[in-house]
């Protein structure tokens, strides 16, 4: 059973509410994702806060690197730090623009990928994947032919949802002859969170505010339905600790 949970760097350089709340939950989850400059804002870089977590917990720590912040060089040297303090693994997506600054174009995720795969300091280190909005079966093509060793996705707003795509996934899979690991990421849909839910549906035109009727039960289920479908679940609750907790609780007891 691989969960992670995404972590939100705060803006504020006091990490103390933070760990409190990861101290809670790190007992149930396999390790942590770091996420990268969220919405384009500045916060504590990624890159930091994954050294300090995996020092803390001593679990898997997944920091997000967005290619529109880093060139080739920026890229590669933030990597070799982030390997020479033991960190394992990446996901690599395009990301927000920054709300400070200019984007960085010259490396699409794909390019990245295949930059950080092909290097041979990080020859064992495992590259992912974030995926965008898109279903559709080319721009999914793209992604997997840049043979990234895993893959996460945007929520699924139904379990019907989550169907369809693993069949495009498998299809083009055979297409390719290759085949990423799959993480299905998931909101927990809690009234803290609503906000969260609701930006997704602007930015998605799906409709995920849908999902605030589901009760813990429910919730739960859903995760154990991602675990039996995809390859992992990365959980989302930037705003509710406490829920994620409880529903952790109900899925390990099955």
């Amino acid at each position: 059973m691989f969960i992670t949970y995404e972590v939100v760097p705060p803006r504020n350089p006091s990490l103390k509410g933070l760990l409190k709340r990861l101290d809670a939950i790190t007992p149930y989850v396999s390790g942590l994702n770091v996420a990268d400059t969220p919405l384009g804002m500045p916060r504590v870089s990624s890159a930091t806060l994954s050294v300090l977590l995996k020092d803390r917990y001593g679990i898997d720590v997944i920091p997000h690197l967005k290619t529109i912040n880093h060139n080739e060089v920026g890229l590669l040297s933030l990597a070799y730090g982030l390997y020479a303090a033991g960190i394992r693994q990446f996901l690599v997506i395009r990301g927000d623009p920054p709300r400070k600054g200019t984007p960085v174009n010259s490396l699409s995720p794909e390019n990245a990928v295949n930059l950080l795969k092909g290097d041979t300091y990080l020859r064992d280190a495992k590259v992912g994947m974030g995926l965008g909005w898109s279903n559709r079966p080319k721009y999914l093509e793209r992604k997997v032919r840049a043979r990234p060793d895993f893959l996460a996705t945007q929520p699924f707003p139904s379990r019907e949802d989550a169907l369809k795509f693993v069949k495009v996934i498998d299809d083009l899979s055979s297409k390719v002859g290759y085949r990423p690991r799959v993480v299905a990421t998931y909101v927990i849909p809690s009234p803290r969170n609503k906000a969260v839910l609701t930006a997704l549906s602007q930015a998605s035109g799906l409709n995920y505010t849908s999902l605030l009727s589901r009760n813990l039960h429910e919730i739960a289920e859903d995760i154990s339905f991602l675990l039996g479908t995809f390859d992992g679940v990365m959980l989302s609750s930037p705003n509710d600790a406490e829920m994620v907790v409880k529903v952790l609780n109900l899925v390990e007891e099955g």
